[in-house]
């Protein structure tokens, strides 16, 4: 489990060039990828924290990214789309929107923008297959047993809209076995029974939340929220903790460390091991 008291610390070069944006899991490898400006997916091994290999991205900086089966996604805030898939070349094109989020769902590329379009592509050939008009400004997709969730400000599947009292823009969630955890622009950080998105609790911030998490370890769940704030906040048995020398964003990497961006410029992260 993860608690307020840090007990090693390790300053690393997390990439080569740019600032950070995000972290987020490999979906296979005990490793994570860094998302920032200096355009390329890099992947770290979570034991050695060792570049293990990268994907170039484009000129501009990567608006989001992914790993899928053998597909590495990235999509640039200029608008273009590039697909690895395996050790061929990539294929490129040019998304008619600005993209902000993206998923895979049935074998499908979605891409959520900021506009009302939800676009859906073709992995293998990157073209487009067709354009759905959902809701502003999709800012999380998520695939999960064969159901797309869209969201917003509020949560959309099977032509079902729920609304569960965020105020902003969702800007990360994170599912764990029956439950989910979503964090919006407003602030407020919502944990809710997964799928049927009953509220349990709700947490209120200072800033924006970046991105947050939970860890179920035994008898034991924590959750873990990074804003644009400095610090980041574990809580645990009701107990909240915030950790003012750290910065997010941040991902857990096992059940007793987290990887976090060092500060909101920089280039660096801290690999921190807690008790």
């Amino acid at each position: 489990m993860i608690k307020g008291k840090r007990v090693h610390s390790l300053l690393i070069d997390i990439s080569l060039h740019g600032t950070l944006f995000k972290f987020v899991k490999h979906p296979k490898l005990n490793a994570f990828v860094s998302i920032g400006n200096d355009h390329d997916l890099s992947v770290w091994d979570f034991e050695t924290l060792k570049l293990l290999y990268k994907k170039e991205g484009n000129e501009y900086a990567i608006a989001d990214a992914l790993i899928y089966n053998d597909y590495h996604i990235i999509t640039s805030v200029n608008g273009t789309l590039k697909i690895y898939k395996g050790d061929q070349e990539p294929k490129i094109t040019q998304l008619p929107e600005i993209p902000l989020s993206i998923c895979v769902h049935k074998e499908q590329l979605y891409v959520g923008t900021t506009s009302e379009k939800l676009l859906i592509y073709d992995l293998d050939s990157i073209e487009l297959i067709s354009v759905q008009n959902n809701q502003p400004w999709v800012t999380q997709l998520a695939s999960h047993d064969d159901i797309l969730y869209v969201m917003g400000n509020k949560i959309s599947f099977n032509d079902k809209v729920i609304d569960i009292g965020h105020k902003g823009q969702i800007m990360h969630h994170n599912i764990e076995g029956n439950q989910i955890f979503t964090g919006d622009s407003s602030g407020k950080a919502i944990l809710s029974t997964f799928p049927d998105f009953q509220k349990l609790y709700e947490y209120q911030m200072s800033s924006a939340i970046v991105q947050l998490a939970i860890i179920n370890n035994q008898d034991q769940q924590t959750l873990i929220i990074g804003t644009l704030d400095p610090g980041i906040i574990i809580i645990e048995n009701g107990e909240i903790t915030k950790i003012e020398d750290r910065a997010a964003p941040f991902i857990v990497c096992s059940k007793n460390k987290i990887i976090n961006r060092s500060n909101i410029l920089t280039r660096q992260a801290y690999c921190d091991v807690y008790e």
